[in-house]
């Protein structure tokens, strides 16, 4: 049965289906032109019938899928099937919609070839399933920062240590751990209190991760130890990067007047084969040596 205006009718019975179903449905003809439209798809688009009926299809979706739409169309009408998969529609505002497609071929008995297509908007499974990816996201940030001064906690560190110490022994890199120990910092707290003890933590973890390269991995890993771990550098990069760090220490201000800061580190620099604990354990003595020398200054591992 074909329409004043050439348009292939659907079958009363189709029509009937269709236009009684509450989902998002239409049928399509072979060129793709929209033959018959479910009130269901007219809701959730914002269409009026008038709007969609004996239009293509393919401008209701974005520009980069409408290829991939004329092709799964062209293999419906030639070979039949079922066609599933996720789209973006954009409805009558131009905003885009996501949805759930499934489509089929429908054999009408005059021989003409039509596509049913069933569409699910699941704008809202979207927008959870963003908010559960964002919320994830956040719980993971938090389960690796430490909780006062932002940088990674200790074990997030050392799992970075690791990771990082596996590609330098692997391609031979070179790759530097610094142990840094805030000198004095129980003193700080007994004269001054812990709200000003934690202001230093904040001032310091800020300067380090500020003046420390993207590349590198810089965390707390004890109450005012700091591991800094500097992949494709050696002692002589890491001792100048730890020479600024102590020259703008001088420049912090606390709430406590004239509170003045500085640090003792020991630097470790990988060789073949190290194991994790090697280089801690290293880094360590060295921060040690630092200290027995009179603090304020970095000594590098093995120390006299």
């Amino acid at each position: 049965m074909t329409t004043p205006d050439g348009l292939v009718a659907p079958t009363p019975t189709r029509e009937r289906f269709v236009d009684s179903v509450p989902l998002g449905m239409c049928v399509l003809d072979e060129r793709g032109c929209i033959l018959q439209v479910s009130p269901g798809l007219l809701g959730s688009l914002g269409f009026r019938p008038e709007q969609l009926i004996g239009q293509a299809f393919g401008p209701l979706l974005p520009h980069g899928m409408r290829l991939a739409l004329v092709r799964g169309h062209r293999q419906l009408i030639e070979q039949g099937g079922v066609l599933q998969g996720e789209c973006v529609l954009l409805d009558g505002q131009g905003h885009a919609r996501a949805m759930l497609l499934e489509a089929c071929r429908l054999d009408a008995d005059a021989g003409d070839r039509r596509v049913l297509v069933v569409l699910v908007d699941i704008g809202a499974r979207k927008a959870r399933e963003r908010e559960l990816q964002e919320r994830n996201r956040v719980l993971a940030r938090m389960a690796a920062a430490d909780s006062l001064t932002g940088l990674y906690n200790r074990r997030r560190t050392l799992e970075v240590l690791q990771r990082l110490l596996r590609a330098a022994n692997r391609y031979q890199r070179p790759l530097v751990v610094a142990m840094i120990d805030l000198d004095d910092f129980k003193g700080v707290n007994d004269r001054h209190g812990h709200v000003v003890g934690d202001e230093v933590l904040v001032a310091f973890a800020r300067l380090l991760k500020t003046l420390s390269r993207d590349s590198d991995c810089a965390g707390r890993i004890g109450g005012e130890e700091f591991l800094l771990v500097l992949p494709e550098s050696d002692c002589d990069g890491a001792s100048r990067l730890l020479d600024r760090l102590r020259e703008a220490c001088q420049s912090l201000r606390f709430s406590a007047p004239g509170l003045r800061i500085n640090f003792s580190a020991g630097l470790y620099s990988r060789r073949p084969g190290d194991a994790i604990t090697t280089l801690l354990r290293h880094a360590d003595q060295a921060l040690y040596a630092a200290k027995r020398q009179g603090r304020a200054r970095q000594c590098v591992w093995p120390t006299d």
